[in-house]
């Protein structure tokens, strides 16, 4: 498979949506920095390798809008991955992905997708279903949605939306592809190479 276009990412006010990763062919923001080995933001280092992804740009959206944090993109043939650490002024972020306020930014991010497909950055989005990541302890790490949904230039796509709470920090992963049978399976394969970097031995 082709790999999938690069993106340009739109940022929101900090007590409006996140961060809605907007793919389309265009090169990365001049300012965005890459990133070939491990890099440290907030305190989390982003490993140089996830999966089968390998560490791309990274951006830091907190120095002109504070509360928005930073992205790292990750490069895996025929995927666009990005994850974000941010905390939109949020004083206290409990580490518990089923808190209320973790579910208040899945349901946020979840509606950024709808927004662009009013925008009619894409076309068709469907939620496909809502699910949860746990670990071998059965506890939970990473709330999630899946979506389908039209884009304009790379055609039919699933999209993979993940949110969790880390160290007084909002965590969130955006992976879409070209729709494909397996597509799910190896977005999981990614979230969970990043619960063992969140929570090492879990």
């Amino acid at each position: 498979m082709a790999g999938f276009p690069k993106a340009i990412i739109a940022t929101r006010s900090p007590v409006g949506a996140v961060f809605a990763v907007l793919l389309c062919l265009v090169g990365a923001p001049a300012n965005d920095a890459w990133a070939n080995e491990p890099i440290t933001r907030f305190g989390l280092t982003f490993p140089a390798e996830a999966a089968d992804a390998k560490i791309g740009t990274a951006h830091d959206f907190e120095k002109n809008k504070p509360g928005l944090g930073h992205s790292v993109e990750y490069l895996q043939p025929g995927w666009k991955i990005n994850v974000y650490i941010y905390d939109l002024g949020e004083q206290s972020i409990p580490d518990d992905p089923e808190s209320k306020i973790v579910k208040r930014q899945l349901k946020q991010a979840a509606n950024d997708i709808f927004d662009a497909g009013r925008r009619g950055v894409y076309d068709n989005v469907e939620l496909k279903h809502d699910y949860t990541i746990a670990d071998k302890e059965k506890r939970a790490r990473f709330l999630c949605s899946a979506f389908l949904y039209l884009h304009k230039t790379a055609g039919d796509v699933d999209s993979f939306l993940c949110v969790t709470s880390w160290s007084g920090k909002f965590i969130k992963i955006r992976m879409t592809t070209r729709r494909a049978a397996g597509a799910q399976a190896t977005a999981r394969k990614f979230i969970d190479a990043w619960a063992k970097v969140l929570w090492p031995g879990s």
